[in-house]
């Protein structure tokens, strides 16, 4: 619970740092955020859509109740999709404000040319960049200054592999290098058992 809380107070922050930025850029001399409409693109999650939808509407009522302004939620279902709207909002100008992607993208984004890069004020509106691992800002960006991206998940991954599989290939260590797993890799595989020694997901990457 305490996560969730802390996961919907960053987000909160966050869209209230753009609905500001926005009201400035619109001209207004008071740089008022009323009744804007903030788009904003995320990932759809088939895994648990009943809870995301319930986040949406949680992070749409408290950003209203801060802001008197609405959000109007998109949803993307895969990375093509993903990048299909990410390279046409740039082109059409006329985009979600907010998106949420992977690392993966980010030089994509960058590449662009229709992202703002944050400013210390912008970090310091997030609660400062001393919040998170310096190796998640290393993926914000192409440079430390020309950061264009806030993260806020961490998905580890990691390795793992078949004792047995290992044991029938006459393998006794996991492979320390590149081509190690790939020898490893052909060793243990026999298309005609249906058999492969390595498998990578997500499979639309």
């Amino acid at each position: 619970m305490k996560a969730n809380t802390r996961c919907t107070g960053f987000w909160l922050s966050l869209l209230m740092l753009l609905s500001l930025a926005l009201a400035a850029c619109g001209g207004s001399s008071t740089s008022s955020s009323q009744g804007q409409t903030l788009h904003v693109l995320v990932g759809y999650s088939s895994t648990y859509p009943s809870q995301q939808k319930q986040w949406m509407q949680q992070i749409g009522s408290e950003f209203q109740k801060a802001t008197g302004s609405t959000i109007a939620w998109d949803t993307f279902s895969s990375s093509n999709e993903e990048q299909t709207k990410l390279q046409t909002s740039v082109v059409s100008g006329s985009g979600p404000d907010i998106f949420s992607f992977g690392t993966t993208f980010v030089p994509t984004a960058q590449a662009t040319k229709g992202f703002t890069t944050l400013t210390d004020q912008n970090w310091k509106a997030v609660g400062g960049k001393d919040r998170f691992f310096k190796q998640q800002l290393t993926m914000a960006g192409s440079s430390p200054n020309q950061l264009i991206a806030v993260p806020f998940v961490m998905r580890p991954f990691a390795m793992v592999y078949n004792k047995d599989m290992f044991q029938k290939a006459g393998i006794t260590t996991p492979p320390t290098t590149w081509t190690q797993f790939v020898q490893d890799a052909q060793k243990m595989t026999n298309p005609s058992a249906g058999v492969y020694g390595a498998e990578i997901d997500p499979s639309d990457s």
